[in-house]
């Protein structure tokens, strides 16, 4: 799992990971329509897939290791094996409890450490130069501990991920085909995704779960202790610390502990290094699965694609659902490649979606072109970015999410449902007294707002009658904080179109605030 600095041959980790979108998307590149693209994701190309390094096995001794060590580790960071560091200072003489020849002899040779003197009392000086004794932490044994935790912080950041995205893709296998949350598209969308996909998930899911559990215990363990000034004095010195068999590690029954995880963490090459991601020009893998994913989240959400065929790489293509109409189209800027999101009713809304580009790159796109939302997605689950990954199962209906925004704001008239295509229902609720439109068929909900704050006007979606079982948060802990809030935007089946809080409620999107005047409970 080590990651290295790469030079100019060796290609990035999404270069590598894409390769097979990215070969698929230039090989057939204008020659399929979107009927054949659609077979082509079950035969050809895969927009699904595990990450080739798990190894649950290793994963799950890794992690009963650390927590068997945390005993040790929290007697550790309480209490440190530390040396004593003299340091010569000169002080006020109130100030001084030690001295010795050298308080003497400096005072006899500086002057202007002198006070009044008089003949019956001689000198009385002002200030003595004093040796002071400061406990140091900077040991090789903690520079090795604090080397461990770095390690243990990384591995659990690096492995979350994957536990993650692979607990998602197992109960997403696990519907109700008579609930009417989700889309009718989606159940097909599903399984063609699952084409390849690893045998054995019921076994795959169970030990993520397990091991999720794992890695937030020792998450929230450790993430108490990182103020500690044993891991602040040593973090910056790990970089060249080299593992070696001292007296205190062969000796303390606590260190010993630490050496054994060390020697653990170098023999299966689980020191983690995660340094920042490189600004590269281009993602090109990555820009291809995102607009293959785009395209097939819209081919799953209803929409019908004229039978022409598509350039993947600068994609140019419309679709249309009852009144809506739809174009996918490529923007380029600089050699960066975004993807323009234009639905189309009443009135016009696009959203532009920049695939693993950076807030200058964005800034670039929104320089030159005209949308009303501009989006990055990342490969990786970002907070303020759209996460849309060859390893989420979720990715299309992210997109779909998207899709459903746009479809929202596009419509003036509200009487075709977006979700379903069928009639929508116009009514007050009684208790918020806002205007609401609801979908009898699908039990799609629109509701319009107004934001307080920013008097502009916004709309939020819910499914009628349905209220998510809500979902404990027992720490406020990072990791623990994202998984939180995908396992809530997931039990909301996606269709919400403005930001939720923790507890599923829509926040307005002008403010980031909780609007609604009174919550209907179940």
């Amino acid at each position: 799992m080590k990651k290295t600095k790469k030079d100019a041959a060796t290609p990035s980790r999404l270069d590598t990971e894409y390769a097979a979108v990215l070969r698929f998307a230039v090989e057939n590149c204008g020659l399929m329509n979107y009927t054949q693209f659609d077979l082509a994701t079950i035969q050809k190309v895969n927009l699904f897939a595990m990450r080739e390094e798990l190894d649950i096995r290793t994963l799950e001794k890794t992690l009963d290791k650390i927590i068997a060590a945390l005993p040790a580790i929290k007697r550790i960071f309480a209490r440190p094996i530390i040396r004593l560091k003299d340091k010569t200072e000169l002080l006020p003489v109130e100030s001084v409890h030690v001295i010795n020849n050298r308080t003497l002899a400096y005072a006899s040779v500086h002057s202007e450490t002198w006070g009044n003197i008089t003949p019956g009392e001689g000198m009385r000086p002002k200030k003595l130069l004093t040796l002071r004794h400061e406990d140091s932490y900077v040991t090789y044994e903690n520079i090795g501990f604090a080397k461990a935790i770095t390690v243990i912080f990384r591995f659990i950041a690096h492995a979350m991920q994957q536990m993650t995205d692979t607990m998602f893709a197992a109960r997403d296998m696990r519907f109700n085909l008579l609930e009417r949350q989700n889309h009718l598209a989606y159940f097909l969308a599903i399984g063609k995704l699952h084409v390849g996909y690893i045998h054995n998930c019921d076994r795959l899911r169970v030990a993520s779960e397990r091991c999720a559990e794992k890695m937030l215990f020792i998450d929230r363990v450790l993430s108490t202790r990182r103020s500690s000034p044993v891991y602040k004095s040593c973090k910056g010195r790990i970089d060249r610390f080299v593992l070696k068999k001292s007296t205190t590690f062969r000796v303390h029954k606590d260190y010993a502990q630490i050496y054994k995880l060390l020697k653990w963490f170098a023999e299966h090459r689980l020191d983690v290094i995660e340094e920042p991601e490189e600004e590269e020009e281009n993602t090109p893998g990555y820009t291809a699965y995102c607009h293959l994913i785009t395209l097939f989240a819209a081919g799953h959400f209803s929409f019908e694609f004229a039978e022409r065929p598509i350039d993947f790489m600068h994609m140019h293509a419309r679709a249309r659902f009852r009144d809506y109409r739809l174009l996918l189209r490529t923007v380029t800027v600089g050699k960066k490649k975004a993807i323009m999101i234009s639905v189309q009713k009443e009135k016009l809304y696009r959203i532009l979606l920049l695939p693993g580009g950076t807030p200058a790159d964005l800034e670039s796109f929104r320089s030159r072109c005209h949308a009303e939302e501009f989006l990055i997605a990342s490969p990786s689950d970002e907070p303020g970015s759209v996460y849309l990954s060859l390893f989420d199962i979720e990715s299309f209906r992210r997109v779909q999410q998207l899709l459903l925004r746009a479809m929202v704001y596009a419509d003036e008239k509200r009487d075709i449902c977006p979700f379903c295509g069928e009639q929508l229902v116009a009514e007050t609720d009684l208790k918020t007294r806002s205007l609401r439109h609801t979908c009898p068929a699908c039990r799609t909900v629109i509701t319009e707002a107004v934001c307080p704050a920013e008097g502009k006007t916004y709309f939020e979606t819910a499914i009628n009658g349905y209220f998510p079982t809500p979902v404990s948060l027992s720490t406020g802990g990072k990791r623990e904080r994202m998984l939180y809030r995908r396992e809530v935007e997931s039990l909301l089946f996606l269709r919400n179109i403005t930001p939720i809080a923790p507890d599923g409620t829509p926040l307005c999107p002008h403010c980031q605030k909780i609007h609604t005047q009174e919550k209907t409970d179940p």
